[in-house]
């Protein structure tokens, strides 16, 4: 390394200042819109609190059965019969349901059950919709509210796709290993008026 005259390494110093202080208020710009961008999701997602009605369809009941049907098809008589008559029971469409976004926080009301999730994915253990302890868990993509029920049986999937005309689309998918195929299908509600 050269040697330095000492008015060329304070000048040297000054410059490296200037970029740090630069680099630091550059850092800090990011972090204030990454926390702008929270604040405002979280704002966002306060606009669908609410309690909402299962908009029935022509159909709903016969797209259900049809996945249940394939996704047991390859199971033996006896244990096909059964698995179809519990996953019959299982997925009858919520009536209503209500969601609170609060904080960090989704407040889910579904049947006879509430689940006080933090939204960071962490998993909590609950009494599942089918009344068995499971792992649940909830996280937000954009508008969709995304919540995991894991059970010893099996996974229960749903995906709230929220519409800003007052729907809400649920995706829900049913993973086991007692299951040759996944179930899936999709329902509508309203919110309540």
């Amino acid at each position: 390394m050269q040697c330095l005259h000492r008015s060329e390494r304070v000048r040297r110093d000054v410059i490296i200042a200037r970029l740090r202080r630069t680099a630091d208020v550059r850092r800090l710009g990011f972090v204030c819109v990454v926390i702008a961008a929270g604040v405002q999701a979280q704002a966002s997602l306060a606009s669908y609190n609410g309690a909402y009605l299962y908009v029935e369809t022509t159909g709903d009941r016969g797209r259900i059965d049809q996945a249940i049907d394939a996704a047991t098809a390859d199971l033996g008589i006896l244990q096909r019969s059964v698995a179809r008559r519990r996953l019959r029971a299982s997925t009858r469409p919520f009536p209503r349901f209500q969601v609170v976004f609060e904080d960090e926080r989704v407040l889910v009301r579904l049947k006879d059950r509430e689940f006080d999730l933090p939204i960071d994915g962490h998993a909590i253990r609950a009494k599942g919709l089918g009344g068995d302890l499971v792992n649940a868990s909830a996280h937000i993509q954009g508008h969709d509210l995304h919540q995991t029920f894991e059970g010893d049986r099996g996974t229960r999937y749903l995906e709230f796709q929220f519409h800003t005309d007052g729907f809400v689309s649920i995706h829900t998918r049913i993973e086991s290993e007692y299951l040759p195929g996944r179930i899936s299908y999709r329902l509508t509600y309203r919110r309540a008026t």
